[in-house]
């Protein structure tokens, strides 16, 4: 998804999570609207139930490669998943 899309997006069809590390949030914060779930933690999120499964979530990180990981280990957990392409780099 790109920045154009996603400012495009329904956000009540859209969960956008930050999946970068606190210290990367110093750099660059997160984008508005964006909560924040470390790559680490996101997959124990999913697999408690924390996040929703009627929304798209769309991760983002510094460059776009945590994305790809977080979001097939998320689809295995059937969540429909999406990224910014670039990651904030785009931004």
């Amino acid at each position: 998804m790109t920045k154009e899309q996603l400012d495009a997006a329904n956000p009540e069809e859209v969960l956008l999570v930050d999946i970068r590390e606190s210290e990367e949030l110093l750099m660059q914060p997160p984008l508005s609207g964006a909560v924040h779930i470390p790559m680490g933690n996101i997959i124990r999120e999913a697999e408690d139930g924390n996040l929703p499964k009627d929304k798209t979530i769309v991760t983002i990180c510094r460059s776009g490669g945590r994305c790809q990981v977080t979001n097939e280990a998320l689809s295995k957990l059937g969540y429909k998943t999406d990224l910014l392409e670039g990651g904030m780099m785009s931004i």
